[in-house]
């Protein structure tokens, strides 16, 4: 199941174009939000930001295996929120249906 995910990640010029742009603005917004309400200047969100807007731009194909990378982990953290998502909802369901009460109460003699 997570193979095929990691098969079915598009990385096409295109798609690497746009990782780039938005990854690279939001590491340049988080350097400027950090530089701010702190005081100082964080240098290395920023660099990062432009490092990858500058490649993204310039040569898209050299970011494959970040982006690779990056989507990679994006599959894993997906297939993780979602099964602890859906298990919270199971539990919540059954603690409010007094469905564990019923149970206990069937099979306690």
């Amino acid at each position: 199941m997570l193979i095929e995910e990691f098969k079915n990640i598009d990385s096409s010029k295109k798609e690497i174009k746009k990782f780039s742009y938005s990854v690279g603005s939001v590491f340049i917004l988080l350097g400027l939000i950090i530089s701010l309400i702190s005081g100082k200047i964080h240098y290395t969100f920023i660099i990062v930001g432009i490092f990858l807007l500058t490649v993204g731009m310039l040569r898209p194909i050299l970011l494959f295996p970040i982006h690779k990378l990056w989507m990679g982990l994006s599959v894993i953290l997906g297939f993780i929120s979602t099964r602890n998502t859906l298990l919270n909802l199971l539990y919540c369901s059954d603690a409010n249906s007094g469905y564990k009460q019923t149970i206990r109460k069937r099979f306690s003699g």
